[in-house]
């Protein structure tokens, strides 16, 4: 490595997701590169896994390192999900198909760009040509489903390439530029995205995004028509008015003009395609009088950790739409048409609380009239509230302590946290489900189908908080082997199921007990396990012996871990080498 910052930042990002010194330096640096751009993409509201997801292992991978596609802000990653998604035939997909090639170079070489060029052609085709390894074959198929499915399901499917070095871009470069334009062309000739992007990512580039990664989300708007609020106990600043759409299209893009999707309210994100109010809306920006939103729109809510005047500006940190999701998406659908008029504004109450409880209260309150259950919304808050202070519990021990995050970005500039020991929601529900409901085939697939079928059956306020803790914290330590390379990758797709199997190996259980006080004492004999790394790391590997054996010559099928099949046959040899143990 022959940049000095940038192996200094590799370091940091080492020690942040808990990578060992197994990792080959063009391993960590592709790792290194793919998080700086996602964090880049995703405002940090990401997880490890969704790049562990991406990247393509080993040989014959096209000359491409990583493959993402992120539809409708939310990362895919793998075949049965996009069926999953595919299947909702009441929603319009916008995808971005995320491409990356990472060379620890000092400069950057045209060869090397036009391989990667190839590489992504070839993925593109119905037939490739070059030969594909099982990862990168499945982002074929992947591809494939999306351009078959495009008429029906697919509103708008871009591309976007990053090629990555340690060196320095110059835009002068009229021979790399060149080579940028000719595979451009190449790609666009196979019409296949709405829009296709190729960027040069240097070193300079490399450490802002990694330095943003450990920012707080901040942006300046123009807020000329506002009044203040009056004193409130439990708000530090409040203002409500009227704020023009031009500067809320700024608030609620990134630098890529894509949606930052993490700035909505966790259970209330989800835009609900063209329904009733969403066309009204639609009507409104596009009509003769687009000034009639500021008269017709129920207007936007936002939360702030912090917030400054500077004049007529307002500078916002760290800040939350808990109210007006749908408005949002629309206005950012129609963002053209709202960049050209300068008349359209919408109601907007900004709010920095002094507490999280302060915020609940104002997302439950402004949240009271649209299609989210008021009682699964306060449940929903309460336990996330509930979690965190348990989680909390384990403070005084390294080793035991996971964070959990009750809101996207919370532990985002907080000093020496490792990354991967924070456990979002999503992560949650999904540990739990396969560890104490019994449904890992069902947790390895897309996630809103989790959510609405199992959510609110998860987060009860009168399940025991340390079933969460345990079931995410061996979800933790199985993805830590995974990372370090104690485990094959290939055995990284299976990590729900051997939740649910040791679940079952230990206690008998295939799902948790009624009796809390029984859950507590069966959660405590796994912590045992779990908090004893030999003990860990040996449980865990008998379960991929297992795995092995059930699934034979099927152990790289991309299929296996949807099937309840699967999940029934693990449970019959884990009785067999049990009734071994005992004889």
């Amino acid at each position: 490595m022959n940049n000095r910052i940038i192996k200094s930042l590799m370091n940091q990002f080492k020690e942040k997701m808990e990578l060992k010194n197994s990792l080959s330096e063009e391993s960590l640096f592709e790792s290194f590169s793919t998080y700086c751009i996602i964090s880049k993409l995703m405002d940090n509201d990401f997880s490890y896994d969704d790049i562990d997801n991406m990247i393509i292992d080993g040989g014959n991978d096209g000359g491409i390192d990583t493959v993402g596609f992120l539809i409708n802000g939310e990362f895919i990653n793998n075949k049965q999900e996009l069926d999953d998604i595919l299947a909702n035939k009441n929603q319009k997909l916008n995808i971005l198909m995320i491409l990356i090639q990472s060379k620890i170079s000092p400069k950057f070489e045209g060869s090397k760009m036009r391989t990667f060029g190839d590489g992504i052609s070839d993925i593109l085709k119905e037939k490739p040509s070059l030969i594909q390894n099982n990862e990168l074959k499945e982002k074929w198929e992947m591809t494939n489903e999306i351009i078959n499915n495009f008429s029906s399901s697919v509103n708008e499917f871009k591309g976007r390439a990053y090629y990555v070095t340690t060196g320095k871009w110059f835009q002068e470069d009229k021979n790399l530029k060149s080579k940028i334009s000719n595979i451009k062309s190449e790609i666009d000739n196979l019409n296949v995205f709405d829009n296709f992007e190729f960027k040069p990512i240097d070193a300079s580039q490399l450490r802002e995004y990694f330095k943003e990664s450990n920012s707080k989300v901040k942006k300046q708007i123009n807020f000329d028509k506002k009044v203040v609020i009056p004193d409130v106990s439990g708000v530090k600043d409040g203002w409500l008015g009227f704020l023009n759409g031009k500067e809320l299209i700024k608030l609620i893009v990134d630098d890529n003009g894509d949606l930052r999707r993490s700035l909505f309210y966790d259970n209330v994100r989800d835009f609900q395609g063209e329904t009733k109010t969403n066309n009204a809306i639609k009507e409104t920006i596009n009509s003769d009088n687009p000034e009639d939103m500021s008269i017709l729109n129920n207007g936007i809510t936002i939360v702030a950790d912090n917030a400054k005047t500077v004049r007529s500006d307002l500078v916002l940190e760290n800040y939350q739409i808990v109210n007006g999701c749908q408005t949002s998406y629309v206005m950012y659908q129609n963002r053209d048409k709202i960049n050209e008029n300068s008349n359209i504004y919408v109601p907007v109450k900004i709010i920095v609380p002094t507490s999280p409880s302060i915020s609940t209260k104002i997302t439950i309150s402004n949240n009271r009239q649209t299609a989210v259950k008021e009682e699964s919304l306060l449940a929903l808050t309460e336990v996330q509230k509930e979690l965190e202070s348990y989680f909390n519990t384990f403070k005084d021990d390294k080793n035991k302590r996971l964070f959990y995050e009750r809101r996207s970005n919370q532990y985002n500039s907080s000093e020496g946290l490792e990354k991967v020991r924070i456990v979002p929601m999503a992560i949650a529900l999904r540990s739990y489900s396969s560890m104490f409901l019994g449904i890992p085939h069902y947790a390895s697939r897309y996630y809103g189908r989790l959510y609405k079928d199992f959510s609110e059956k998860v987060f009860d306020i009168k399940n025991p908080k340390i079933a969460f803790y345990t079931s995410s914290y061996a979800l933790y330590k199985y993805n830590f082997y995974i990372r370090n390379s104690i485990f094959e990758r290939k055995y990284a797709k299976f990590k729900y199921f051997i939740l649910f199997m040791i679940n079952f190996y230990i206690t008998g259980n295939i799902k948790k007990p009624s009796s809390s006080k029984e859950t507590e004492r069966e959660c405590n004999k796994i912590n045992k396990i779990l908090w004893d790394n030999e003990r860990c790391k040996n449980l865990m590997q008998k379960m991929i012996d297992i795995i092995d054996k059930v699934a034979g010559s099927n152990i790289n099928s991309n299929e296996l871990t949807s099937k309840k099949y699967f999940s029934d046959d693990l449970i019959e040899e884990i009785k067999k080498v049990k009734e071994k143990q005992h004889n």
